[in-house]
């Protein structure tokens, strides 16, 4: 089961944008048939395995931290590996992966501690953002120029949940 889910993520994850072959694999599924017995979506699905594996690589090489907040910028692929890689690897609350779009940062950002969906609702307040998700992951678009302030807020926010008045209860 483990094994044919994880075949099933990967081989999607690579065909991002493919919705013609994600409709095949519906209808494969729909037959009662086994992800793996796809062969298009065994190859895709390595593919993407390798592509992971090279990005736990990169990330340990480019991964820089400030306070709690672990983060890449222009990860290969994928955004919101990179991000989870970056809290990860270094033992951090929250990890951001950043892609360059023009004057914009494209984000993806990952904790298992801190509700940034909660967070980012109010930093977009104060702030020009867009973004949004749930508690543990978002996705976000914020000038250049914000992403220091970002980061800052975020270590602030962090610092409270470890050391304001909820920990001491």
């Amino acid at each position: 089961m483990y094994f044919e889910t994880g075949v099933l993520m990967q081989g999607l994850e690579r065909t991002r944008k493919d919705h013609d072959f994600k409709r095949a694999v519906v209808d494969h599924l729909a037959e009662n048939k086994m992800t793996s017995s796809m062969e298009r979506l065994m190859k895709l699905a390595e593919e993407q395995a390798k592509i992971n594996e090279a990005l736990v690589g990169w990330v340990e090489r480019q991964v820089s931290k400030k306070g709690g907040v672990a983060y890449v910028v222009n990860p290969p692929d994928p955004l919101d590996l990179a991000a989870n890689l970056a809290r990860g690897l270094t033992d951090s609350p929250v990890g951001i992966a950043a892609e360059e779009r023009g004057d914009l940062y494209v984000m993806s950002l990952r904790s298992v501690q801190v509700d940034l969906n909660q967070f980012l609702r109010d930093f977009s307040r104060c702030c020009s953002v867009s973004g949004g998700g749930h508690k543990n992951a978002v996705g976000a678009r914020i000038p250049k120029r914000l992403f220091d302030v970002l980061v800052e807020e975020l270590t602030w926010c962090i610092s409270r949940l470890r050391w304001g008045p909820a920990s001491s209860r």
